[in-house]
């Protein structure tokens, strides 16, 4: 029979404590959730009484510490902790970092939150590494693309129309391409650029100088 694992959930914000919650919930079959916390310190007794465990940690963390020396602390202290992040970052420096830290997981909040979580679950209690596929796209696209140069004339010009306040369904229509490739095209742009969201695509692009 399939040892059940044990989740432990670290989210300031109630919403995502309880919507975690609830989607782990589904797959107690497997899975249930050991703690859910406000903050680290809360959670550490948790880690203490359990000889493995998988931590979900939101990274917009109560305090004004920063999330590096977070995992790099808990990797130290709990070895046999498992932590995926879970954040609205998108850049690849970020989640080189993050891994370089002690995650062994990351979740980006756009991707399928549902099935992100519990493939990543899986995946890190395998002993392997798991990324959710928006955060995947944007690491390949980092190691193929190291530079401005590597941006083409198709690239420039759906910067330009996003740069115009287009959405994506627009710049499609505008350029007679679909959807799905201008997804890809913006998501090529955050990797580049190193913008942390789509949001920031636009500042990212001015702060090399794309709309001087």
């Amino acid at each position: 029979m399939r040892r059940s694992i044990g989740v432990v959930i670290v989210a300031a914000h109630d919403l995502t404590r309880s919507g975690l919650t609830a989607l782990l919930r589904r797959a107690e079959s497997w899975t249930h959730v050991a703690g859910v916390y406000r903050s680290l310190e809360e959670a550490e007794a948790t880690f203490h009484r359990h000889e493995s465990a998988v931590l979900l940690l939101e990274d917009a963390l109560p305090t004004s510490e920063t999330i590096f020396p977070v995992l790099h602390r808990l990797q130290r202290d709990y070895p046999q902790l498992l932590t995926i992040v879970l954040s609205s970052k998108l850049a690849a420096r970020y989640l080189q970092h993050l891994f370089e830290s002690g995650a062994v997981g990351f979740i980006y909040r756009e991707d399928r939150l549902e099935e992100a979580l519990l493939l990543g679950i899986g995946t890190v209690v395998m002993g392997s590494l798991y990324t959710s596929p928006q955060a995947s796209g944007i690491l390949v696209w980092s190691r193929l693309n190291r530079g401005d140069a590597e941006l083409n004339a198709i690239d420039l010009e759906v910067l330009r129309l996003i740069s115009q306040g287009l959405s994506i369904k627009q710049v499609a229509a505008t350029m007679d391409y679909h959807q799905r490739s201008v997804y890809r095209i913006r998501q090529k742009l955050c990797a580049v650029l190193d913008a942390p969201t789509h949001e920031h695509l636009i500042d990212a692009a001015r702060q090399k100088g794309f709309f001087e």
